[in-house]
């Protein structure tokens, strides 16, 4: 994806996977501004983690309490900034948040 369509807001909210916390500690729920129109709907979060067995930066759909709401990657990239920015969202500093 080229260019920018919002901004990501780093949460304060754990990201969970059935129930559990993700693995990776970095592993964080973002806030997107527009909401992310994807396969099955519409997600204004999204959890971005590490893949540890690839390496590899995922973004997955989450509900705002930092469920996981599939596990389809929506973008990787090598880090959380560049995922992001990977699907259009530019990573946003300020008041205590990303």
């Amino acid at each position: 994806m080229t260019g920018t369509i919002g901004h990501a807001y780093r949460t304060d909210v754990r990201p969970f996977w059935g129930g559990s916390p993700f693995l990776d500690r970095g592993a964080a729920v973002y806030v997107l501004e527009p909401p992310l129109l994807w396969q099955v709907g519409v997600t204004s979060s999204v959890i971005v983690a590490c893949n540890r067995r690839t390496g590899v930066t995922e973004v997955f759909a989450a509900y705002d309490t930092g469920d996981l709401v599939s596990p389809a990657v929506l973008m990787h990239g090598s880090n959380h900034m560049s995922a992001l920015n990977g699907l259009g969202y530019e990573v946003v500093h300020h008041a205590g948040r990303a």
